[in-house]
């Protein structure tokens, strides 16, 4: 499958980035395309139920990538959102 045609030239200097629905399609594809191709500090990739059966792929790259942490989010519920900005999985 050819890379997205993303606007790459302007995230090289950002040093943490966050991508939600992350546990598949097009929120995953982004994420393993920035571990590929970016040197960022951080990726912050959020799931809605990091212990889903949907989550492994995500999980699976989490293991092998220590600047990616994956985060549990909940953008339906406001308290899920304050509460988990600053705790990972």
């Amino acid at each position: 499958m050819p890379s997205p045609a993303l606007p790459w030239q302007y995230l090289r200097n950002m040093t943490a980035i966050m991508v939600t629905g992350t546990n598949q399609g097009i929120g995953f594809g982004l994420v393993r395309e920035l571990v590929r191709r970016l040197d960022v500090d951080q990726i912050f990739a959020t799931v809605r139920d990091p212990k889903s059966a949907a989550c492994v792929d995500i999980l699976k790259l989490h293991a092998t990538v220590p600047k990616l942490h994956v985060i549990k989010l909940e953008l339906n519920e406001e308290s899920t959102a304050v509460r988990k900005q600053s705790s990972h999985v």
